[in-house]
């Protein structure tokens, strides 16, 4: 039996590029830079850049650019230069947004489901190379059946797990 679901945190869309389809092999929980998703449908578009512009866009506004599935775009009211008109991770109906969730900011109900169906029915769940310091996700590895942490640093669930293993994981 192989893995059937990989859970992340990067954002550095390497389980992609590896060839994990999203949504049926794996859940990038904060997103993923290659990535942008329709507020409207929800339809995630793969892209070979960075679909962020850095240089242009503020730290919490993700607009990308309208669907071309439904058409959602941003509404006329969007202005990138005032917060208050961002287009944030929770926005509905406001064309399409990169998926990278910034410190501060709540995860996709999409993704957040996904990890959450998916380590619910896991016989196992092995948790690799992470402090597990991000509390508000920690839970997801504990619903399997068993679980594996295998880190160099000591995790606050080391105790929690029914194997520990103290390696490098690169």
């Amino acid at each position: 039996k192989k893995a059937g679901f990989v859970i992340t945190t990067n954002l550095d869309g390497i389980f992609r590029k590896a060839g994990l389809e999203g949504h049926k092999e794996l859940c990038c929980l904060h997103g993923d830079i290659y990535v942008e998703r329709c507020t409207g449908c929800g339809y995630d578009y793969e892209r070979n850049y960075h679909v962020r512009d850095n240089k242009r866009m503020k730290c919490h506004d993700h607009k990308v650019g309208t669907c071309g599935k439904c058409g959602s775009a941003a509404p006329k009211s969007y202005r990138p230069d005032r917060k208050s008109c961002f287009v944030h991770p929770e926005s509905r109906n406001a064309g399409t947004k990169d998926t990278h969730i910034n410190f501060g900011e709540s995860l996709d109900d999409l993704d957040w489901d996904e990890a959450d169906r998916h380590t619910s029915k896991a016989d196992l769940c092995i948790v690799m190379g992470t402090s597990m310091s991000l509390r508000h996700i920690t839970h997801f590895p504990f619903q399997a059946q068993r679980t594996v942490i295998c880190n160099l640093q000591a995790t606050p669930d080391d105790a929690k797990a029914d194997l520990r293993i103290w390696a490098t994981c690169d």
